[in-house]
């Protein structure tokens, strides 16, 4: 999933991205501290050492428990190729219709798994953006 992380314009903003392209470990600090989406992943998809994979994302309207949106990954499905595309299955695209904004509460369920090494500290950030400003900011 492609959380779109933000931060600000000009020379700074700009130095700050490529800082973090070339840093070993970007830290929770340094996502945080992002105010507009970079332009591409900030590592590597060889990174991703515990082999988290996404399964599946659905959103939904809470009051009327209505479903939004939802994606799955096929029961039974190998890895993407790499060589393929290496960033296919790191990010959902969606977009919603004006009365998406008149709701009055929504509920999201994201589903994954992880490889044979145990992960014992996990930390997931997801920001919402309208025109360049952070709306709402999750950790999870």
């Amino acid at each position: 999933i492609n959380a779109e992380v933000r931060e600000a314009s000009g020379i700074n903003a700009e130095y700050g991205r490529k800082r973090l392209r070339g840093k070993e470990n970007v830290t929770v600090e340094d996502i945080l501290k992002l105010t507009r989406i970079t332009d591409d992943y900030l590592c590597p998809i060889t990174a991703n050492i515990y082999k988290i994979d996404f399964t599946k994302f659905k959103i939904r309207d809470m009051e009327s428990g209505g479903v939004l949106f939802e994606i799955a990954k096929p029961e039974g499905a190998n890895e993407i190729s790499l060589s393929t595309d290496p960033n296919a299955g790191r990010y959902v695209r969606y977009e919603f219709p004006p009365e998406f904004l008149k709701l009055k509460q929504i509920g999201a369920t994201v589903e994954f798994t992880i490889g044979e090494k145990p992960v014992n500290s996990f930390r997931m950030i997801e920001r919402h953006y309208f025109k360049d400003q952070v709306i709402k900011s999750f950790r999870f």
